[in-house]
């Protein structure tokens, strides 16, 4: 009876679990009666249900709205070999930008970059525009963890320059002070 009730549970987390968006929604669905009369009473441990809960903030915290470059963009019979010629003919010719292939249905997609503003998309709009002269921003959720695998860009992009501050310390006498 029990291994009975534990497939049973387990059958239905599995087929209501692809719906949910969290635990809480999942817990609600199991507590509703049925035709007959019958429900699922969840008694989840205290720290289980923090965790889990932590791990769901983190998830929706850990990315940020940015712009990135679209250089490819289509749906045609041969979109997924054209896309992946294109993201490897640009990762070849710039390793130091990220760049993502997606399929977002029905579209192949070829999306570059890690941008935090859409000045920053500009840039590197001008920088790439002579290879990809269709490329345009678009908004986008980009991970934190993206962000921090971005190179740093030392090359100065026609007129558009990028001064990195360095902080000037004070000099150290090495004659004594009276």
């Amino acid at each position: 009876m029990y291994r009975l009730l534990l497939t049973t549970l387990f059958a239905l987390i599995a087929a209501v679990s692809a719906d949910a968006q969290s635990i809480d929604s999942l817990i609600m669905r199991l507590a509703q009666q049925n035709s007959e009369g019958a429900y699922v009473d969840v008694d989840e441990d205290r720290s289980v249900a923090m965790l889990i809960r932590g791990i769901e903030a983190q998830e929706k915290e850990s990315s940020v709205v940015g712009y990135r470059l679209v250089i490819f963009f289509n749906n045609d019979q041969s979109a997924r070999e054209n896309a992946e010629r294109t993201f490897s003919e640009f990762c070849e010719k710039y390793p130091d930008i990220n760049a993502y292939l997606v399929y977002e249905n029905p579209y192949f997609k070829v999306s570059v970059g890690d941008c935090l503003t859409m000045e920053e998309a500009l840039i590197l709009n001008r920088r790439i525009s002579a290879d990809y002269p269709k490329a345009f921003p678009r908004n986008e959720e980009i991970k934190l963890s993206d962000l921090q695998n971005v190179r740093v860009i030392e090359e100065v992009i026609e007129s558009d320059s990028l001064m990195v501050m360095q902080p000037q310390l004070p000099a150290v006498a090495n004659e004594e002070q009276p």
